[in-house]
C-alpha cells in the first residue's frame, strides 16, 4: 500500500505541471470546501435561531405561559402553581407580573410592556443593580430607548390602567432609567421595560395573590409540548397553557420552513463538487494513460492501479473537507463573538445574524464530504483498472 501511495503522490505532482489538470483538480477542491461551509453555516445559523428563541423566552417568560384566555389576571395563582408542579417535567412555576402600558420622555411616546422582575440580570448579564431607592428603579428595552432618546439617568413616565373596583383608573408614575437592557430579540427590545416586581404590583394594582400569568420551566426543551399538552387537565378551561413556539409562532414556521429546504438546495453545491471531482480523476485518468499501461506491464494489479486514483480522491475530499471546516468554523465563531453581520429586527427578529456553534455539523458534514469524493472516484478507478496495456502502448 505505501508503493501504492508514492505512485500516487507523484501522479499528483506531475499532473501540477499540466496547466488544466491543476485547474481542474483547484477547482473540485475549492467545490467540496465551499459545499461544506455553505451547509455548516446554513445548519447553524438555523439552530442559532432554533437558540435564540429558547434563550429569549425563558429570560423573560419560560418554556410554558399559562394564561387567562380573556387576558384577565390569575388569581389565586400560589394554588394553581402547586397542581402545576405536580404534573411531569415540571421544575418551576413562578408568577408573571406584566401588563400593556405607555411610556412618554421628554423625546416622544411609545407603547410598551412594563414587567415586574427582581433579577433584570436573568434578562441581560450586563445589566447592574441600581443604587438609591428601588420604587424608582426601570431598565429599558435598547431599541425602546433609542426611540425615546432616553439614556441611563433620564425620568420617562408610564401610564397604565390600575385595577381599582369594577373598572380601571388610569395611573401615571415616574421612573429613572437604571440601564438599557439587551435580549437579543429585537422583537421584545422595542418594546420591553422592566420594574420591580412589587412596584409592578403596585402599578397594576395587583394584590399579592394575582399574577398575569404563571411561567412554567420543564426540564428539558423537548418534553415542552407534552407537559403544555398535559397542563390542560390541570389548569381548566379558561386558562391557556401556551409554548415558547407557540407565542413566538412566525419565527418557529419561518425555520421550520427552512429545515428541510435549505440543506438541500445547499447540498446542491456538494453535488456539483462531486462531480468536479469525477471529472477532474478522469483528466487524470487520460493523461496518465501511458504510466498506467507501463505499471500493468510491470505487474501492478487493476486493484492496486484503481487504489492510486482513491488516494487522489480521498486527498481532494480531505483538502477540501478540511478548507471549508476551518472557514465555516472561522465564520461561526467570528459572527458569535463580533456580530459583524447586522439584521433589521422588524423582520429578521434578532438584530444580528444568530448562530450556534454546535460541534455535530463540524464532524458530520466534513465525513459526508469525504465520503462523496471517495465514490466519485468509483468511475474513474473503473476506467483505468480497464485500460489495455497493449493498445495504451501502441497509440501513445
Amino acid at each position: 500500500m505505501s508503493l501504492t501511495f508514492d505512485i500516487a503522490r507523484r501522479f499528483s505532482k506531475s499532473l501540477r505541471n499540466d496547466r488544466f489538470a491543476r485547474f481542474t483538480t483547484i477547482v473540485s477542491t475549492i467545490g467540496v470546501a465551499l459545499g461544506c461551509t455553505a451547509l455548516i453555516v446554513a445548519i447553524s445559523v438555523l439552530r442559532g435561531y432554533e437558540e435564540a428563541i429558547v434563550t429569549t423566552a425563558v429570560k423573560l417568560a419560560a418554556h410554558i405561559e399559562v394564561r387567562d384566555g380573556l387576558g384577565a389576571p390569575i388569581s389565586q395563582w400560589k394554588s394553581l402553581a402547586s397542581r402545576i408542579r405536580s404534573v411531569d417535567h415540571v421544575q418551576d412555576v413562578r408568577p408573571i407580573v406584566r401588563r400593556e402600558a405607555l411610556v412618554r420622555s421628554d423625546n416622544g411616546l411609545d407603547g410598551t410592556i412594563v414587567m415586574g422582575t427582581d433579577d433584570v440580570r436573568s434578562i441581560d448579564a450586563r445589566a447592574t443593580r441600581g443604587r438609591g431607592d428601588s420604587t424608582t428603579w426601570a431598565w429599558i428595552g435598547d431599541i425602546l430607548a433609542a426611540r425615546l432618546k432616553v439614556g441611563i439617568g433620564d425620568t420617562i413616565i408610564i401610564y397604565t390602567a390600575r385595577l381599582s373596583g369594577d373598572a380601571p383608573s388610569p395611573r401615571m408614575r415616574p421612573f429613572i432609567v437604571q440601564g438599557i437592557v439587551s435580549t437579543g430579540m429585537a422583537s421584545t427590545d422595542e418594546g420591553l421595560i422592566t420594574v420591580p416586581t412589587d412596584v409592578a404590583r403596585d402599578l397594576f394594582g395587583f394584590t399579592s395573590d394575582m399574577a398575569s400569568a404563571l411561567a412554567v420551566t420543564v426540564d428539558e426543551t423537548d418534553n415542552t409540548n407534552s407537559t403544555a399538552e398535559a397542563l390542560g387537565a390541570v389548569i381548566g378551561h379558561r386558562l391557556w397553557a401556551l409554548t415558547f413556539e407557540q407565542r413566538f409562532a412566525a419565527m418557529s414556521s419561518w425555520i421550520a420552513l427552512q429545515k428541510e429546504p435549505i440543506p438541500l438546495v445547499l447540498g446542491l453545491i456538494s453535488i456539483v463538487a462531486v462531480f468536479t471531482v469525477i471529472s477532474s480523476l478522469v483528466i487524470a485518468v487520460v493523461e496518465k494513460t501511458r504510466s498506467i499501461a507501463i505499471l500493468q506491464t510491470l505487474g501492478m494489479s487493476r486493484r492496486h492501479i484503481s487504489a492510486i486514483f482513491l488516494w487522489n480522491a480521498l486527498r481532494i475530499g480531505l483538502t477540501g473537507a478540511l478548507l471549508g471546516t476551518i472557514t465555516a468554523a472561522a465564520f461561526c465563531f467570528g459572527q458569535s463573538t463580533w456580530e459583524f453581520i447586522r439584521l433589521d429586527g422588524a423582520i429578521y427578529y434578532v438584530s444580528a445574524l444568530p448562530v450556534a456553534l454546535d460541534v455535530m455539523p463540524f464532524i458530520v458534514v466534513p465525513l459526508t464530504s469525504i465520503v462523496l469524493s471517495i465514490l466519485a472516484s468509483i468511475v474513474p478507478m473503473i476506467l483505468a483498472a480497464r485500460i489495455s496495456p497493449a493498445r495504451a502502448l501502441r497509440f501513445s
